[in-house]
């Protein structure tokens, strides 16, 4: 909604023929429910006749539903589904402004190890995300010199974390790293202080900068670590929305949250969107079959600067251009830590053990 706000103050996207097309966005409660997801993308196709396809919620829920856009061939570009597993598969309608999920494990392991990090555990309940951001952890670990002591995946319907937590604080290792949404990330930071685990750091695939995390956890949620594709100081700018410090500010003075990377890939993904409907030569709506194979083939070469982040296609469909971010909670907010050049704050590391907590 934010991107669509900003086009459509502009008149909308700007199309080959010199006229520009408002943005309407028709959208479902799929509940996160996977096959319900399916039905409401075929609903959207066939009886909405949208020209393309914001993805859902999860890669549990872009796996079939993507599979019923590469039918139609529409475009499906999604924020929240980056499983590799979903890019393996040789569709052509799918795109992502993420990362795929095994590589976000490069930033937290390239700046861990600068922090002296040297051993890591890595834990992932059982499902697509989750354990592709795992094995992401687990083959970047080594490449800075942090070794793997412990891989462990389990049912994605547990709830104990108490057995697990025993298990690793045997290990007692520098880093625990998860493959994790919010819940799996609030559950394990419970067991942990139940337990008096006190590793260096802690660190999750995502779910730590959504609102609900700190307000439940509270002082609990402090010193977590999550991947960021977007930062105050990251050096990204483009024409429409200004630095990326703009954008974060209009964001927060909008909504009263900080976006996180599913909003950046959200924001960039719109305007990819936009310079993909401009060097196509189509002109909406995107519904012959000649229309829609020269959108998706402009898409896929699409390689621009946003101040979301910057995007360029890997050609099976994911983003490769941008080099990402951590941040850690710091008196209850997401501040940005490391690389250097968009860090706001020091990393503090290792993270005070419980008992040392004010």
């Amino acid at each position: 909604m934010f991107w669509q706000s900003n086009v459509n103050e502009r008149g909308g996207i700007l199309a080959a023929d010199g006229n520009r097309y408002p943005v309407e966005i028709i959208y479902y409660d799929d509940k996160s429910d996977a096959a319900t997801t399916a039905k409401l993308v075929e609903k959207l196709i066939t009886e909405d006749k949208v020209d393309l396809i914001f993805g859902p919620f999860s890669s549990t829920c872009v796996g079939p539903s993507s599979a019923v856009t590469e039918k139609y061939k529409v475009v499906m570009i999604e924020a929240a589904g980056n499983a590799r597993s979903l890019f393996e598969r040789g569709f052509k309608y799918l795109f992502t402004t993420l990362k795929v999920a095994d590589d976000l494990g490069e930033a937290y392991m390239r700046e861990l190890a600068k922090q002296g990090a040297e051993t890591v555990a890595i834990i992932a309940p059982d499902a697509p995300f989750y354990v592709s951001a795992a094995e992401g952890f687990e083959n970047y670990a080594p490449q800075y010199g942090i070794e793997v002591v412990h891989y462990e995946t389990f049912p994605v319907e547990t709830t104990d974390y108490a057995p697990i937590v025993t298990k690793l604080k045997a290990l007692n290792p520098d880093i625990v790293a998860m493959g994790s949404h919010t819940v799996p990330a609030m559950q394990l930071m419970k067991a942990a202080k139940e337990a008096d685990f006190n590793p260096k750091a802690y660190v999750f695939s995502f779910g730590t900068m959504i609102p609900s995390f700190v307000e439940e956890l509270g002082k609990d949620a402090e010193y977590v670590m999550e991947y960021t594709a977007i930062a105050k100081m990251a050096p990204f700018e483009d024409d429409n929305f200004g630095t990326a410090k703009d954008l974060w500010t209009a964001y927060y003075d909008l909504y009263g949250t900080y976006p996180d990377s599913t909003i950046s890939a959200g924001i960039s993904a719109g305007v990819a969107i936009e310079v993909a409907v401009k060097n196509s030569g189509v002109v909406p709506p995107i519904s012959s079959e000649d229309a829609k194979v020269k959108f998706r083939d402009a898409l896929a070469k699409v390689d621009i600067m946003t101040a979301a982040q910057p995007v360029k296609f890997h050609e099976k469909g994911w983003n490769i251009a941008n080099p990402l971010g951590i941040v850690q909670i710091q008196n209850g907010k997401p501040v940005c830590v490391g690389p250097e050049e968009w860090a706001e704050a020091e990393m503090i590391y290792p993270s005070p053990a419980w008992k040392e907590r004010p």
